[in-house]
């Protein structure tokens, strides 16, 4: 007998909280730090909406489901797309009923952008999928170096003369790997946000919930759920940083951003490879670059795995119209008219973000 029993995050028992945590140990695919209970009771800190559906079997909890909903009320991911990776925390071969999940959180739609894939019950309901790069340091840096130059890149080596050049012309590079300071904190999110300025891209510390997010982290690390401002100088003058997620063995780059002025030494990848070589001995084994296909996540990953996008629906006509619509942006996209479609698109896509980052 399978049941399906909704609760607020703060409802859950201490036994339902280790419960959890087991599950996602035991689960090599759930390794990642946005599967740790204690990133949802982060954004439920600062949100104070995170919700969570209990599956249990003969009584005894075998899954959990946080999520949290839009504007419209359509269910999403804890931390919405600040979230890098999502899905149910059950053991692989743990079976539940997909529309039984929806119908527990009281929704009609999840939607999903950074899913697992190895969850045989959502399969159905992946429509895109994107690899997501990462390092693998499982066997030391160097071991990382000469796979790559293995590989036939020689990236690395460039990175790491151009850090020399760097040294010599403005003075000593140090990385600070836990430079865990606000005023670090408010450095990267100027950075970053003269980036979005620059990209067109949604600025996502417009919505206070992510900066208070990013400072209640530094604030109440966990020793499972630790956050790492990682700090790039060059002399007394700061060129990087880097604010990363770690759970045990996995770092998770969150968000990146440098001085512009130091643009043409290439401070983005060079922060990620010294920051590979430093965490090594603090237990890392594997840098998550985030899904996508930019040139340094290409120049610098080991590997990938795969992420799907889609959305879990119960069949309504509401989530019919909305299947529509997304069939017209696809196309929209693909088609040859897709230049002069590019504004409106855009538009969309900042009304999406507003929907899912309120």
């Amino acid at each position: 007998m399978t049941s399906y029993h909704r609760h607020r995050l703060n409802e859950l028992s201490t036994d339902d909280l280790h419960r959890w945590v087991q599950l996602q140990e035991e689960t090599p695919e759930l390794d990642s730090p946005f599967f740790r209970p204690e990133f949802a009771r982060a954004v439920d800190a600062v949100r104070n909406d995170v919700e969570v559906v209990v599956v249990k079997q003969q009584g005894e909890p075998v899954a959990f489901f946080p999520f949290q909903r839009d504007r419209l009320g359509t269910g999403r991911p804890v931390g919405g797309p600040l979230s890098g990776c999502q899905g149910v925390i059950a053991r692989r071969t743990t079976m539940f009923d997909p529309l039984a999940l929806l119908d527990a959180c009281g929704t009609t739609a999840w939607k999903f952008d950074h899913l697992v894939t190895h969850q045989t019950p959502l399969a159905p309901y992946h429509s895109h999928f994107e690899a997501a790069p990462y390092i693998d340091l499982s066997q030391g840096f160097a071991a990382y170096r000469a796979a790559r130059r293995k590989a036939g890149s020689q990236r690395i080596s460039k990175i790491l003369s151009r850090a020399r050049k760097v040294e010599r012309e403005h003075g000593h590079l140090e990385l600070v790997p836990h430079a865990n300071d606000v005023e670090v904190l408010n450095t990267l999110v100027r950075w970053k946000r003269q980036q979005y300025r620059r990209t067109g891209l949604t600025d996502v510390f417009n919505y206070p919930w992510t900066l208070a997010l990013l400072e209640h982290l530094l604030t109440h690390p966990a020793a499972d759920l630790e956050p790492m401002l990682t700090l790039l100088c060059a002399g007394d003058a700061p060129v990087a940083i880097s604010y990363g997620l770690r759970s045990r063995g996995v770092l998770y780059g969150w968000f990146t951003a440098f001085d512009r002025a130091y643009a043409r030494y290439g401070p983005g990848m060079m922060m990620a490879v010294l920051m590979a070589q430093a965490v090594v001995p603090l237990g890392v084994r594997r840098i998550d670059l985030g899904k996508g296909d930019d040139e340094f996540k290409l120049r610098l990953m080991s590997d990938s795995f795969t992420l799907a996008s889609g959305t879990l629906t119960a069949p309504s006509l509401t989530n019919s119209i909305r299947a529509g619509v997304r069939q017209s942006i696809n196309w929209a996209r693909t088609t040859p008219l897709a230049a002069p479609v590019e504004i409106p698109l855009r538009m969309t896509q900042r009304l999406r973000d507003w929907l899912v980052l309120q």
